[in-house]
């Protein structure tokens, strides 16, 4: 190929819309969240795209996104740039969607895997490549809640 050919092409979002949770409360304890819909109809929208990346409530949409997927739920990005995030209570079983489908009924179903099984079994690769962030002193995201995030990618 060409030099410049596997340059990555960045798109930044422009929102008219801006996710607020109700009744004042952070993202990471929102019951609802106030203008997500039309934020997902965007990043649907703006499908195809490899990668998405988020820093602070950009990050929580990020992950929803990987989770929820886009067009339907069918496709992902193929990787995510997570940063300073917290775990969006009112999307998390979007979020958890990330989980494998047998690890994730596993753990419903309270289920033990023995260590020599696991041993001789690889993990399965994550739905979404992804790399986090987590501010230790970060007083807005607790490191608790951005680490229960990364741990939905696998």
């Amino acid at each position: 190929t060409a030099h410049g050919e596997c340059l990555p092409q960045w798109r930044v979002s422009d929102s008219a819309f801006t996710c607020v949770p109700t009744r004042g409360a952070p993202w990471l304890e929102a019951e609802e969240l106030e203008g997500i819909e039309e934020s997902l109809a965007m990043m649907d929208a703006a499908w195809p795209f490899d990668g998405i990346m988020g820093f602070s409530q950009g990050a929580m949409l990020g992950a929803v996104v990987c989770g929820r997927g886009v067009k339907g739920g069918s496709r992902r990005p193929s990787v995510a740039i997570i940063a300073g995030a917290a775990w969006p209570t009112a999307r998390g079983d979007d979020v958890n969607r990330l989980r494998k489908v047998e690890w994730a009924a596993a753990e419903a179903e309270d289920v033990a895997v023995p260590e020599a099984v696991a041993a001789l079994v690889p993990p399965p690769p994550p739905l979404v490549t992804s790399v986090h962030t987590v501010g230790a002193l970060d007083a807005m995201n607790p490191p608790v809640q951005a680490r229960r995030g990364a741990e939905a990618f696998g």
